[in-house]
């Protein structure tokens, strides 16, 4: 076996564990601490180059799988600027957010043999202020990164993961329990929109992966071996 084919099957094994190297991570609120992100396939997704309005998220849009109920629609003009909503009020930059259309969970995922990063963004109630968030994060099945927290209509809430962790699927849903209370507005529901998600698409190169995990150490000795 040549050291190329090992090298890569090591990479594998790093998509397999990887998840699981950061366990313990979770999505907060708050100020994020002053870290930089990861530069690679690093991608800030605002749904701003969208066209249409009330529209399911084209798949491959920012090289990931959007879920059945996973939409955009227009906050600026949001049914010709009916009243204040959530919508209008969530937008980070205009003039489109993504949304859980039929208050049905918000979806998102990558190729099984792949991932992504979630590092943070804005996520705001549409009517209800109190409206309960729950976000898992998967990698092959098994949930390695969530978070629960309270959003309100009134404006945008802004998340982030505590650490890198790498998944395939990423879901949000809401619930309207006891804390929930109208904002006022004139729709109802535990619908939310998300805007300024701050990714990574793609993992790390494989370079760095293995000097990440300490496995370039060892890919070095089977190399002496050859």
């Amino acid at each position: 076996m040549n050291t190329a084919f090992r090298l890569f099957l090591l990479a594998a094994l790093f998509l397999n564990l990887s998840a699981f190297a950061f366990a313990g991570q979770s999505f907060v609120t708050g100020v994020a601490p002053n870290a930089p992100l990861p530069a690679y396939g690093h991608e800030l997704i605002t749904f701003d180059d969208l066209g249409g309005d009330m529209t399911p998220i084209p798949q491959g849009y920012a090289y990931l799988g959007w879920g059945d109920y996973s939409w955009y629609l227009n906050g600026v003009n949001y049914f010709n600027n009916i009243g204040p909503n959530g919508y209008t009020n969530g937008m980070i930059s205009s003039p489109n957010v993504a949304f859980s259309a039929f208050e049905q969970p918000f979806d998102i995922y990558k190729g099984p043999s792949s991932g992504f990063i979630l590092n943070n963004g804005y996520i705001t109630a549409a009517w209800d202020n109190g409206l309960d968030i729950q976000v898992d994060g998967y990698w092959q099945g098994v949930d390695v990164i969530s978070g629960n927290f309270t959003i309100n209509a009134t404006g945008p809430t802004y998340f982030y993961a505590t650490g890198p962790v790498l998944i395939d699927t990423l879901i949000f849903q809401s619930t309207c329990g006891t804390g929930c209370v109208s904002a006022g507005y004139s729709g109802a529901g535990s619908h939310f929109a998300l805007d300024n998600l701050d990714v990574n698409t793609v993992p790390e190169p494989t370079t760095m992966v293995l000097l990440g995990t300490g496995i370039l150490g060892l890919a070095s000795r089977l190399r002496k071996r050859v």
